[in-house]
Parts: C-alpha cells; sequence; structure tokens
C-alpha cells in the first residue's frame, strides 16, 4: 500500500534536521587574495644580483675637471679604473633613495676604506644615499660588499700606464677585461662611452654571490665600434 505524500514529505524534514544537529559546521572557505599584491620583495642580494660600475678617471676628468683640482685628476695621480658605484637591480635606477636611519656620512674608520678604492667620500656618500640605502644591507655591508666585488676584479695592463690616446675596437677592449677576469662570462661585461666614443666606463654584472652573471639589455648606452681610451694626466 503507497504511503501518503505528506508523510514521506514529513520524514524528509525530519532527517534533514538530524543530519544538521548532528553533523559538524562546513568550514568557512579560505579568502580570496588572487586580488591581494604580493609583498615587495627589496632589491639586492641573491634575488636581483648587483652592477659594479668602474669610471675611466681620464674620461671623468675631461669632462668634469680639466683643471686638475680634484686628488683624482690631479697631475700625476695616475688615476684609471675607479669604483663609481654598486647597484642592485637590472638597471641603475631599479630602487633608489630609500628612507634609512644610517647618515648620510660615513663613519671616520669607513671612510678610510673607502677610500682606497672609491675617489671621494662625496661620490661614497651619495651612492650611499641613492643605491646603497635600498639593498637591505646596512651602509658598513654595502661599502664591503663593493670592496669584495672591487677586489674580484683584475684590471688588465693594457689599461695601466698608458703613455697617450689610444683608438681600439670595443670588442677587443672587452676581450682584454675578460682575458684579465677568466670567472667572467663574455654578457657580464658591458663598455660605456661618452657622445664623443670615448672609454668613460665598464660595468660588470653580479649574482648576489658576486658571480659574473649576464647584463641585462638596458645596462647603458654602450660604445661605437671603435672607442677612445684618454690616458691619465
Amino acid at each position: 500500500m503507497r504511503r501518503p505524500i505528506g508523510f514521506i514529505a514529513l520524514l524528509v524534514l525530519a532527517l534533514a534536521g538530524l543530519f544538521l544537529r548532528g553533523g559538524e559546521e562546513p568550514a568557512a572557505s579560505p579568502p580570496d587574495t588572487r586580488s591581494t599584491p604580493p609583498v615587495a620583495r627589496p632589491a639586492g642580494g641573491s634575488d636581483s644580483g648587483y652592477i659594479l660600475a668602474l669610471s675611466w678617471s681620464p674620461a671623468w676628468c675631461e669632462e668634469e675637471d680639466p683643471s686638475g683640482k680634484t686628488d683624482q685628476c690631479a697631475l700625476g695621480r695616475k688615476s684609471g679604473l675607479v669604483v663609481h658605484g654598486l647597484w642592485a637591480g637590472s638597471r641603475e635606477d631599479d630602487r633608489t633613495y630609500c628612507a634609512v636611519s644610517e647618515p648620510e656620512r660615513l663613519p671616520k674608520d669607513l671612510a678610510a676604506r673607502v677610500r682606497t678604492f672609491m675617489p671621494s667620500l662625496g661620490l661614497a656618500a651619495h651612492e650611499w644615499k641613492k643605491h646603497g640605502s635600498c639593498m637591505g644591507l646596512g651602509q658598513r655591508g654595502y661599502f664591503e660588499t663593493m670592496e669584495k666585488a672591487w677586489r674580484s676584479i683584475r684590471i688588465p695592463a693594457e689599461l695601466s700606464g698608458l703613455s697617450g690616446e689610444r683608438r681600439m675596437q670595443a670588442d677587443d677592449l672587452k676581450d682584454v677585461i675578460l682575458a684579465a677576469n677568466p670567472a667572467l662570462p663574455r654578457g657580464s661585461v658591458s663598455l660605456q662611452c661618452d657622445r664623443e666614443g670615448d672609454f668613460s666606463e665598464v660595468r660588470i654584472c653580479l649574482s648576489g654571490d658576486l658571480e659574473g652573471r649576464a647584463c641585462p639589455a638596458n645596462t647603458g648606452r654602450g660604445c661605437p665600434r671603435t672607442l677612445t681610451i684618454l690616458p691619465p694626466p
């Protein structure tokens, strides 16, 4: 005999009530974070590597200090490649001028060390304020990393003791630098020249562990096929 439809409906409702009272509450769904922007990672370190910029003093002096008033450009000083700065990221201005608690001026002991590889404390203070402040290394850590990178590079003999102006193929100059530093891959060296085609800087791209790495495409404006190397005053 068929049961009345009303009885069946009441039975279904009763069973549903027992299920809801006896079972656990369903777990809340996790929040949807797809629209939340990722936390920014600090520039520098092993994530983005470094660019060690070495300036060719004769080119800088001709443009900025032709009278030789600075120590870098003084007659007879024979300054060649000096450290311009250590930059983080894929390009020079990746992150700049970050707020830090450390002063712009270097303490005396650190300043004395920095003067052995940078041409002036004014430049050092500028590089710390503009670039080092964004690396998360602290002031001492920044300059210690810079010095370690600088000490790992060998200056080729062809850039030492120049007595006169020299014309050279840009690729040949790069080969000379690489021959003096066989651990560097070819793509880790980028030459820079001024508007007159004078060699002005070499930029060496390094990993966070200070190993050579390929330079990004926007490392600098580069040089013409044939460049001029100016001699020290």
